[in-house]
């Protein structure tokens, strides 16, 4: 059976160095697939384009390795972020709600389990403004 499980982190300032454990259900055999996903920025921000949101490892306590790391950016993960003052040719009307981004995917991965912790380690890289946000790690588990 495969169940999907999210955990949050609040990311409360910049510039922040968070370590943090998730708990899997206790008869969870191997994670299937993993998606990564932080959005501090809003449309109302006026540098759309900053490169980078943080950096994200996860490793399990007893194989004592990282067995996934990820580098958050703006380019990659800020999904539906309207940009309306670039001016599109759109043939089939004028008046049309723009959206830019990419669609939202799980990276497959395969990493047998023999505990139930998963422990992580994230650092925010966002300097030039102060921003809250949430990480979300999406995760698919083989029951």
């Amino acid at each position: 059976m495969i169940k999907q499980v999210v955990h949050i982190e609040n990311i409360e300032r910049n510039g922040i160095k968070q370590q943090f454990q998730i708990k899997l259900p206790n008869n969870a055999k191997r994670i299937l697939a993993i998606k990564i996903t932080a959005n501090p920025f809003d449309r109302t921000w006026e540098s759309k384009f900053e490169s980078e949101i943080g950096w994200l490892w996860l490793r399990l306590p007893e194989e004592r390795d990282v067995f996934y790391a990820h580098k958050l950016s703006t380019y990659k993960d800020n999904y539906n972020l309207t940009l309306p003052s670039i001016n599109e040719i759109n043939p089939f009307g004028s008046n049309e709600f723009k959206q830019h981004g990419k669609k939202e995917v799980f990276q497959s991965i395969s990493a047998e389990l023999k505990t139930n912790i998963l422990e992580g380690y994230y650092i925010d890289r966002i300097y030039s403004q102060r921003s809250k946000y949430q990480l979300r790690i999406y995760l698919k588990l083989e029951l």
